[in-house]
């Protein structure tokens, strides 16, 4: 594709003229979009304010700053607009905006107000955001069981995330009465669905027997397939997890836990694919 010099407007490369301007001037040949990016651009047109962000970010990415401040401003109006029609998704964005100071004055209070209203339309990203603001007093007064409640109904829609902070919640005792069978539960749904974070605390689950029948085969196995690319410290801390367990556990106890391992493995890409 080419950008119309005069009009900045993108133009297919078998074009000759630019279809907005007619002008057959070229700034630059932009060699390799997106194939979206025609679907992208006609739905930010028609006033999608996701869309809209994503042009403007495409723009950002060719450097072209005027044209994505265009964008974003459009998105944040549009976001604005659809938010306080009720939309659940755009509230859940806006409160993050308020959250993160994404082109608004930074705000927990206000980021709070619209992730409530998103969260009590059900929306789970927003009730697990919703959650992490009681959990840490950002906005709001710091409340552990209001925190619970709105983790809870997150994971009941299957969040993996929310999944494995009800789990810890449970484990610790933290805005709930404390019940390992519980924090199994709700941590083994999140570590089937390749949290990490979870399958590192069902590890210790079954290394120590708690909510579980202690079983070093299956601490070992999900320590390991937490431990896959050791890319962060939740990973690095399985292997060597992993590795002290090892030294327990006889040659035929390691081998039936790799295999387990990789039976594991099968079952949460199968998951994920899913």
């Amino acid at each position: 594709m080419w950008k119309c010099n005069n009009c900045n407007e993108l133009n297919w490369e078998s074009s000759t003229v630019c279809h907005k301007c007619a002008s057959n001037v070229k700034k630059n040949v932009i060699a390799s979009l997106p194939i979206e990016f025609e679907e992208t651009k006609a739905a930010a047109e028609q006033g999608d304010a996701k869309a809209q962000t994503e042009l403007a970010r495409f723009y950002v990415e060719e450097q072209e700053f005027e044209e994505a401040a265009k964008w974003f401003d459009k998105a944040l109006k549009q976001e604005r607009a659809d938010a306080e029609q009720g939309e659940a998704s755009a509230q859940y964005r806006f409160g993050i905006r308020y959250a993160e100071g994404n082109r608004v004055v930074q705000d927990y209070v206000e980021a709070v107000k619209w992730l409530r209203k998103a969260a009590e339309q059900g929306h789970a990203d927003a009730q697990f955001r919703l959650a992490v603001c009681f959990s840490t007093g950002d906005g709001v007064e710091r409340n552990m069981v209001e925190a619970v409640k709105w983790v809870r109904k997150a994971a009941e829609q299957g969040d993996a995330m929310a999944q494995s902070n009800l789990g810890i919640c449970y484990s610790k005792g933290d805005g709930v009465k404390q019940d390992f069978v519980e924090a199994a539960k709700w941590t083994r749904k999140a570590a089937e669905q390749g949290d990490t974070t979870a399958q590192y605390n069902l590890g210790l689950s079954y290394r120590w027997g708690r909510g579980v029948e202690k079983n070093y085969e299956e601490a070992y196995a999900w320590w390991n397939l937490a431990s896959m690319s050791l890319a962060s410290e939740t990973e690095r801390n399985s292997a060597k997890k992993r590795d002290e367990l090892e030294k327990e556990m006889s040659p035929q106890q390691i081998g039936d836990a790799q295999k387990r391992s990789t039976e594991l493995r099968a079952q949460v890409e199968a998951k994920a694919v899913g």
